[in-house]
């Protein structure tokens, strides 16, 4: 049995997770528990038996590091290794490109496959270059080359050499450990040009980019030095940008590239960057009127306040714009630790895809899921960053028979996770007052007491008296908001203390306004 490039992903998100169920592998890979056992299986023949992974009670373990991983990636050849479809479109574009012509018969020799795959594969390139505005031209006896969009020959060139390569200390050149054999091939091709162009490159970026400023993270340095020496070997071959964008955003021009239309292209591939600190981009009417609505739904929809509304709205006004040009050109970065970020945050990540999918525009507004996920991240941070002590506190009743002193414990427990206002606490005999009482959320501790409050007709949360995260869970899907990183205003608490005349009237306010934090 041989690996295929499914089998190594698999192997490598298990190992980083160490241990993972066969339900959550069907939904991220979409693939049955007998796709993944197959796998499973094909791995552990190559891999030593003290790091195979065992499968029981509907997980797979394993003990391998991403050392481990990469040791396996060097050890496998081409005679252990099935490249997928993609994967061999993919190469054959990125020789075309690289060399101006590509010998798909010497290329396919050298992949162990049979020409009856070439044949059938080249039907599938022309159909796919086709579609993107791409001629694939017959090269007699020498092979084919390839005429046309010229931005989706170097993009899908950049995507593969961006997994292929990685940047150490100084930003020199080494292959990536964990190359499958088909990734090992295309580097032993770039090698050439990496370093015929690399010092070219390195220059123009350093220059550009300056030992400090505006520094990029690192995906995206890499991809930005790959599109560079991409556009500089196409451009000595004769191999312009031709092709106009209509109604792209404004960017800011850099003249980095000696042909005008290509340095255009790499503008908008600088602009669009994941930068430390946010660009500032130029006015569009609409990015503001959309992201003005999504951040007054968000403070609706949560109850909450951006009080630091200007960063808010520069970042996610920003974000948007990024996600424009990125959309008109196709292209995104995957992250896989988005994956699961609808799950973590199902009502906030619901919010923000229910208010987008009102963006009915044809100019690259439309968000993708990974955007969105991005955008709740955002959102997220900022609504943590806006907690101000004393606001949206539930308020609460306590029902109980155990005695001041063991409630006023809890009540100190339960300040370290999540806000409330205490309006009483009550023993079994005395249910008849919470007639007169206005509260959120009745709290206790026993099914006994739980059982007849929902006799009564009241509804109650039922915690341990000692919590647990379970009942941290119950309380915040509950509506209870979490304690921690709370936020006080400056400015109100400077008014109210110039208000006060004497360090004693001060201090009680504040003991007295922010209790949980002020003693």
């Amino acid at each position: 049995m041989v690996v295929t490039q499914f089998d190594l992903k698999l192997a490598n998100y298990v190992q980083d997770k160490g241990k993972i169920d066969f339900k959550a592998c069907e939904e991220l890979f979409g693939k049955s528990e007998s796709t993944l056992k197959r796998s499973i299986y094909t791995l552990n023949e190559y891999i030593p038996d003290h790091l195979r992974f065992s499968i029981s009670h509907h997980e797979i373990r394993t003990n391998m590091t991403y050392a481990d991983f990469s040791a396996l990636c060097q050890r496998l050849d081409m005679n252990d290794y099935s490249p997928s479809l993609e994967e061999r479109l993919s190469l054959i574009v990125c020789f075309g490109l690289l060399d101006g012509i590509v010998n798909m018969t010497e290329l396919y020799a050298r992949l162990n496959l049979s020409l009856s795959t070439k044949k059938k594969d080249r039907k599938e390139l022309g159909f796919l270059l086709q579609q993107n505005g791409i001629e694939v031209v017959n090269r007699h006896r020498k092979g084919v080359s390839f005429e046309g969009n010229e931005r989706f020959l170097r993009m899908i060139a950049a995507r593969n050499l961006l997994s292929v390569i990685e940047l150490k200390k100084n930003d020199d050149y080494v292959p990536r450990q964990a190359n499958t054999p088909v990734q090992t091939l295309l580097y032993e091709l770039v090698e050439h040009y990496l370093t015929a162009y690399h010092d070219k490159v390195k220059d123009k970026l350093c220059d550009f980019f300056g030992p400090d400023a505006r520094l990029v993270d690192y995906p995206s340095k890499k991809f930005i030095y790959l599109h560079m020496m991409i556009s500089l070997i196409r451009i000595e071959k004769g191999y312009t940008i031709k092709e106009i964008i209509e109604d792209m955003p404004e960017v800011a021009s850099n003249y980095l590239l000696p042909v005008q239309e290509d340095s255009d292209y790499l503008d908008y591939l600088i602009a669009s960057l994941n930068y430390k600190e946010p660009l500032h981009f130029p006015f569009n009417s609409q990015l503001k009127r959309l992201t003005e609505e999504l951040i007054n739904v968000i403070e609706e929809k949560n109850q909450v306040q951006f009080y630091t509304y200007d960063s808010i709205y520069n970042e996610l006004y920003a974000y948007f714009y990024k996600c424009l040009i990125k959309n008109k050109l196709a292209y995104y970065f995957y992250d896989d630790k988005l994956d699961n970020t609808k799950t973590v945050f199902p009502k906030l990540y619901e919010q923000v895809k229910r208010t987008v999918s009102t963006w009915e525009t044809d100019d690259g507004c439309e968000l993708t899921d990974h955007q969105i996920s991005v955008v709740c991240l955002i959102l997220e941070r900022f609504i943590i960053k806006n907690r101000v002590a004393g606001q949206n506190n539930r308020r609460v009743v306590i029902i109980t028979n155990s005695s001041v002193e063991k409630v006023s414990f809890f009540l100190e427990v339960l300040s370290q996770h999540v806000n409330y206002e205490m309006v009483s606490y009550l023993t079994i005999n005395e249910l008849y007052r919470l007639e007169e009482m206005k509260f959120d959320a009745i709290l206790t501790f026993s099914n006994r007491i739980t059982v007849l409050l929902s006799e009564l007709g009241w509804e109650s949360i039922k915690i341990n008296f000692y919590l647990t995260s379970d009942d941290i869970k119950r309380l915040l899907d509950h509506g209870f908001t979490s304690s921690r990183n709370k936020k006080l205003l400056a400015e109100e608490v400077v008014r109210q203390l110039e208000t006060r005349s004497d360090t004693m009237d001060r201090t009680t306010y504040l003991q007295t306004a922010f209790p949980d934090i002020m003693i």
